[in-house]
């Protein structure tokens, strides 16, 4: 059996094939994730995802690039689906692909323009157990290079955040307002089980973005410091936050808390921001945290765990989804406990604490009074 995907369709990219004695075969693009697929300076597009086969069988991917008018096309190009991707063995029912054996399902392709061909399109036709999925072509857009630096953070995330909008979706990887707020109460509920959060406290967030935090937290402190290296950052904080009155923003340098007085705060936090920095500026915030927070405060610090499965699998996926050559400035990294810990200790924290899950790292410590 051959369907054909439209248009109309393609959002999601995931696509089952029933048969009478129940499904045969499901292929799922995640990269691109909408119908033009971008490429960088090395002028390549990248498509990865899966795909499983109730007969167990190998899957086919195959592709090609052809200009994006005209009759002329590219020949078709095959791989094989070999990647290990666990999460999707684990995640589909086991009863309808009891032949998917094994976790080598998923597939990563770079598609190279070719030289003199400034805008093309790419076909895509994956295969396996005598059926094929054939999507319609994706539109290849040819981008200029940004010439950015990941350590460059005030440029990069000025860059990505003159939209409200844009600007969530660039440090949440999401818009929706619901789940902004699900998001806020869950980091609450972090602080409050880690380093604590009283009536009195001055509290600082390091990266703190749009302000997503920002409605769950003032009325639980006397006073919420929001710093950010991102000017249009804070400006979306303000219209978010325009409600409360104990809130301060703060612009950073990108590297360190020098606006901040020494020993003027009780907590300083930094949550879902390590993956953006670089290992040496993670440490320079944990120093400086050091310097503001007064004798007895508190630092709390996360991110995602590469040792944990999930961890694990959003590495992977990060992998998969840029070219080397075309990873861009903000692109998320992962630590370890041993890592968040060292960086405690060395800066001169006691009671360090470190926690561990499948997707998250906590940790925290306790300035020596």
């Amino acid at each position: 059996m051959k369907v054909t995907i439209s248009r109309n369709d393609i959002c999601g990219h995931l696509h089952l094939i029933n048969g009478e004695n129940g499904p045969t075969f499901c292929a799922n693009i995640e990269s691109p994730n909408s119908l033009p697929m971008r490429t960088g300076p090395a002028r390549v597009a990248r498509l990865s995802g899966w795909a499983v086969s109730s007969s167990g069988d190998p899957v086919t991917v195959k592709t090609r690039v052809s200009p994006a008018k005209g009759k002329l096309r590219g020949e078709w190009q095959e791989s094989t689906a070999g990647l290990s991707r666990p999460d999707v063995l684990s995640a589909i029912n086991q009863e309808d692909w009891s032949r998917q054996k094994s976790d080598n399902c998923g597939f990563c392709v770079d598609l190279i323009l070719p030289d003199g061909l400034n805008k093309g399109r790419v076909e895509v036709e994956i295969s396996g157990a005598g059926d094929s999925i054939y999507f319609e072509p994706f539109e290849i857009v040819e981008e200029a290079a940004s010439g950015r630096q990941r350590s460059e953070y005030k440029s990069v995330w000025n860059s990505v955040s003159d939209d409200y909008e844009l600007a969530k979706l660039a440090v949440a990887g999401y818009t929706d307002e619901d789940r902004f707020v699900l998001m806020a109460d869950a980091t609450i509920g972090a602080l409050t089980s880690t380093v604590g959060l009283k009536p009195d406290d001055e509290v600082l967030e390091i990266g703190a973005g749009v302000g997503r935090v920002g409605p769950a937290i003032a009325p639980l402190v006397k006073r919420w410091v929001a710093a950010d290296v991102s000017e249009n950052m804070l400006k979306h904080a303000r219209e978010r936050c325009r409600d409360f009155d104990n809130i301060e923003y703060v612009a950073l340098s990108g590297y360190d808390l020098s606006s901040i007085p020494d020993e003027s705060l009780d907590v300083v936090y930094c949550t879902v921001v390590f993956m953006h920095l670089d290992e040496w500026d993670r440490f320079g915030y944990i120093q400086e945290g050091m310097r503001v927070l007064r004798p007895g405060g508190r630092m709390y610090v996360d991110n995602v765990n590469l040792c944990g499965d999930e961890g694990w699998n959003f590495f992977m996926n990060t992998r998969l989804q840029y070219h080397p050559l075309d990873r861009p400035a903000n692109i998320s990294k992962t630590s370890t406990a041993p890592e968040l810990e060292t960086y405690f200790q060395r800066a001169g924290f006691s009671e360090v604490s470190v926690e561990t899950g499948s997707h998250w790292i906590w940790a925290w410590g306790v300035k020596p009074a």
